[in-house]
């Protein structure tokens, strides 16, 4: 939809929720999903609610469905109830195609941590992070929604097993071009299996799914939480893995080190039990092979299918943290078929 056209169907809306007509409407940043984000300006400020007295935020579907809107209310609403700091929601259109969000700001995770010299003085900023993460996994536990549709979806062997062919079908087959031998390819999917079994057997909590740089934003001293959406559940790492081996940023060894301490004690805390620590780790560094592949196949994807090329920078980081996991669980093997098809 044009901007000037959708600019027409928000100011129609917003006048149907009897807020001013007076705006401007600016396009956010973010392109992967098949969402929209645009700030409405307000040229006056709006009395009533604070959260609204000069901006708000218009989330526009572009293929609308009763899942997709049922998703992010139930999600929303889930996450809101956890004490998980997520935007308010304000209206929506009938149709479904328009949310009217909070507005949290520009400063993403991503770009504060990125503006530091010293990215050790951001250990406060990702530890909050980890106090939202924990939030998230273990509030809705505590009283889960058989009828969400969260409830109903999990991170089970098929689902993780489809996210390493999809990086095997984009990241090597389209976007690498390259045949891969029959050998390599009955190797490959041996070994998937093996990483992606014990992540399946693992207890399974509440995940965002999507819990990197990009989709917290810094709201003064807190944490805010977007794109929640498509949570399902899933073992504990995999969140924890999105943050801390995070495609967009590369945290220091030693503050990932630290802040994976911080989430073992208090996770045993909240969880009123002792955690394996080897153990953990030894899954931590499966899920990052399995979840570092899967964003390397979505780069590709987003580069090859979408056509939205400045994803594909981030393919090596992604790539490199797989490599780095795979070398200290020993599989040196499967780090040379990937180097072999991905790496130049």
């Amino acid at each position: 939809m044009r901007v000037e056209k959708l600019a027409k169907e928000v100011q129609r809306f917003l006048h149907n929720k009897d807020y001013p007509d007076d705006f401007d409407l600016i396009k956010l940043s973010g392109d992967a999903s098949e969402r929209e984000y645009y700030r409405i300006k307000f040229h006056q400020p709006v009395g009533g609610d604070s959260r609204t007295a000069h901006s708000v935020v218009i989330m526009h579907i572009l293929e609308p469905s009763p899942d997709r809107e049922r998703a992010f209310t139930e999600c929303r609403a889930i996450l809101e109830e956890a004490g998980v700091n997520v935007p308010h929601l304000f209206n929506r259109s009938d149709d479904g195609t328009l949310f009217l969000l909070e507005d949290f700001g520009d400063r993403t995770l991503e770009q504060t941590v990125a503006g530091r010299e010293h990215i050790q003085e951001c250990e406060s900023l990702y530890t909050k992070a980890i106090d939202m993460l924990m939030k998230i996994q273990f509030e809705p536990m505590k009283q889960p929604r058989r009828d969400c549709q969260a409830f109903q979806l999990s991170f089970d062997e098929e689902k993780l097993m489809w996210e390493l062919n999809f990086f095997v079908e984009n990241a090597i087959r389209i976007y690498s071009g390259k045949t891969i031998a029959e050998k390599d390819e009955k190797f490959l999917r041996e070994k998937f299996l093996e990483v992606v079994r014990p992540l399946a057997a693992e207890p399974r909590f509440f995940t965002h799914r999507d819990y990197h740089s990009r989709n917290l934003m810094v709201c003064g001293d807190e944490i805010g939480v977007l794109d929640f959406q498509d949570a399902r559940m899933g073992l504990i790492q995999y969140d924890l893995v999105s943050l801390l081996r995070d495609s967009y940023i590369s945290l220091p060894e030693p503050l990932v080190e630290k802040l994976k301490k911080y989430y073992m004690d208090s996770a045993e805390t909240k969880l009123g039990e002792k955690i394996n620590r080897e153990h953990f780790e030894h899954i931590f560094l499966l899920m990052t092979v399995q979840r570092s592949l899967k964003a390397a196949g979505s780069f590709a994807y987003l580069d090859c299918v979408k056509k939205k090329g400045r994803y594909l920078q981030h393919l090596p980081t992604a790539v490199n943290h797989a490599i780095s996991a795979m070398e200290r669980l020993g599989m040196n093997k499967l780090v040379e078929i990937i180097t072999l098809y991905i790496k130049e």
